[in-house]
């Protein structure tokens, strides 16, 4: 038999794949309706700076993406994200926005991310939940598996309720958390999570 061998480096084939099907959901899912505040952009971009300090030029996983704030503001901050998110139409509108970058995104379930990704020096989770009683387990498996792919997170949530259960979580898992009330934006964002491994 004759043939052709080729090999690529892993990290080449996995941007490949991930750009294939995000072109595919481009194609056959429409975009939700943009809702975006301009505005918050530069709320998330403050809060980075704040959290982060001087940390750049490192990879990222923006958990939950949605249409892609975080992908965004991380990008400009020389950042490299990782996004992914399991609401198509959500995806499908940062793809059209150019908020998400097709190599960069994917269409998962984030309790299964560490089958799909391999880790990253960051993580960032904006507006996680909202979280109750009916998908509080769901929340905390999401939650495990960005602190098992990172060094440090950022995860910010409506309440500060939530927050508590997101650093109860950490702490489990031996990470060092701390939450602070974000007075920028009265509904987005409003508790903030911060995250390291210990």
């Amino acid at each position: 038999m004759n043939g052709d061998i080729f090999q690529e480096d892993r990290s080449v084939w996995e941007t490949a794949v991930r750009e294939y099907y995000s072109m595919i959901l481009m194609q056959e899912v429409t975009p939700a309706l943009d809702d975006l505040n301009p505005a918050r952009i530069g709320f998330v971009s403050d809060l980075i700076d704040e959290c982060w300090k001087d940390r750049t030029g490192f990879d990222c996983l923006d958990c939950g993406c949605g249409s892609g704030l975080g992908s965004l503001v991380l990008r400009e901050k020389g950042i490299s994200p990782l996004s992914f998110d399991n609401d198509s139409s959500l995806i499908s509108l940062g793809l059209s926005k150019s908020r998400l970058i097709p190599g960069e995104t994917m269409l998962i379930d984030a309790t299964q991310a560490s089958s799909y990704c391999r880790g990253a020096e960051g993580g960032l989770g904006l507006m996680f939940g909202e979280i109750n009683a009916f998908n509080e387990q769901e929340w905390e498996m999401i939650t495990a598996e960005l602190l098992a792919l990172t060094r440090f997170s950022l995860i910010t949530v409506g309440t500060e309720r939530e927050a508590r259960l997101i650093q109860g979580w950490a702490k489990a898992r031996r990470c060092q958390a701390d939450v602070r009330e974000n007075p920028r934006d009265p509904i987005y964002d409003r508790w903030v999570c911060t995250i390291e491994q210990a």
